[in-house]
């Protein structure tokens, strides 16, 4: 029996991949015959680095720290930015659902929707040392030069962050093969994929990212455990390869949680929150408990001058417990121009629905957080929400 560590859910199998993907090369991490969730999408890669970020959530999984409060629960809004570079849909489902309190940015050159539209060779818009963690998986195979792309993510990773770097690895390859400029058909059969322009091997992407300045930690076999690779169906050969700066203070595999929760805790400040007003308001048309969890639907502007920073979440909260939930602004351009250009109007549909799994049992209030540039508002949904399982 499966059991999905993205969604939760269990199943007898997982999706083939499909025939077209079927090289022959000996993939480091990829299982050609148990590859992608049937319910939530999540491929092997989604599921492995899922993996890795649930031990930041869960203070059990942080080796031989036991004390609950260095894990990244979704009840504290932290000060904690995270990058996902050509956003997976299925991971992004599990930040927002189960990292509520953390600021997730996503970035691509081609995706719309992306907090910020750049090329990772050059993502001029982000400055130095922004992001605590960066999430990039099998991007560099598709770029001109990796080795800028790179650079440029470990310009903009924190002295103290982490870098969840993937790559397709062929096994039987001693050295990498590149070239830019081919046809798909080459490409296809140089490469293993039409839009690949290289094949790496393992001693070459560990050598780039070294030459890069990175450190770089193998999470494979040896770290996660026998019952992760039966309920992900990993091959016996996956990996995660994790990476922080040369003089960053991590030192080993097994303590890379642990260290990071503990550089990055903070204590809650008490900050003012700002009720709805001309600059900030809503409309709800739905908000009601399915078979799934809590269903909003509604609409949400908000007129901030700094739109990268602004972030929408959702807040249940009673009076011993609170939840916070992420998810996204979608700005709407021809809505702003009507505001004119030294303002930035974000104008968002709400529509998400939030898995109530994890909640204990009570009567909470449902809030929304918008945390902007240049104010926080809150506000109160007057709904109640009764969790009773019994």
């Amino acid at each position: 029996m499966r059991k999905c560590i993205v969604c939760g859910r269990s199943l007898e199998r997982y999706v083939p991949i499909e025939q077209k993907y079927r090289k022959n090369t000996k993939p480091e991490t990829l299982n050609r015959e148990e590859y992608s969730c049937p319910y939530c999408y999540a491929v092997d890669r989604d599921r492995l680095i899922t993996a890795f970020l649930k031990r930041l959530l869960l203070s059990d999984d942080l080796g031989d720290s036991g004390d609950s409060d260095h894990s990244f629960s979704k009840s504290t809004e932290r000060r904690f930015d995270l990058l996902e570079i050509a956003p997976s849909g299925a991971l992004q489902r599990y930040l927002n659902s189960h990292w509520g309190g953390v600021n997730l940015y996503t970035a691509d050159l081609y995706m719309p929707d992306v907090t910020c539209q750049t090329d990772i060779q050059n993502m001029e818009q982000i400055e130095d040392g922004a992001f605590d963690m960066i999430v990039c998986s099998h991007v560099l195979e598709h770029v001109r030069s990796d080795r800028q792309a790179m650079r440029e993510m470990y310009r903009v990773l924190d002295s103290n962050g982490l870098a969840v770097i993937l790559v397709p690895i062929d096994l039987e390859r001693e050295y990498i093969d590149e070239e830019w400029g081919l046809s798909e058909e080459e490409n296809s059969r140089r490469f293993g994929q039409e839009d690949h322009v290289r094949a790496y091997s393992r001693r070459g992407f560990l050598e780039r990212m070294q030459e890069t300045g990175f450190r770089v930690f193998v999470l494979d076999e040896g770290y996660f455990t026998f019952q992760e690779f039966r309920e992900n169906a990993w091959t016996q050969t996956s990996a995660l390869y994790v990476a922080c700066k040369e003089d960053s203070p991590y030192t080993c595999r097994e303590r890379l949680a642990a260290q990071f929760v503990a550089l990055h805790r903070c204590v809650p400040v008490e900050q003012e929150y700002l009720p709805a007003s001309s600059a900030c308001n809503y409309w709800l048309d739905v908000c009601e408990v399915t078979k799934d969890g809590l269903y909003l639907w509604g609409w949400i502007y908000i007129i901030d001058h700094n739109s990268r920073k602004s972030k929408l979440k959702v807040m249940l909260k009673n009076e011993t417990n609170q939840y916070l939930y992420g998810t996204e602004f979608r700005k709407r351009e021809d809505i702003q121009e009507r505001f004119g250009q030294d303002k930035c109007y974000l104008y968002s549909g709400i529509d998400c629905v939030l898995p109530l799994s994890e909640l204990s049992e009570g009567i909470y209030e449902i809030w929304l957080l918008i945390c902007s540039g240049c104010a926080r508002y809150r506000i109160d949904l007057q709904q109640e929400l009764v969790i009773n399982r019994r």
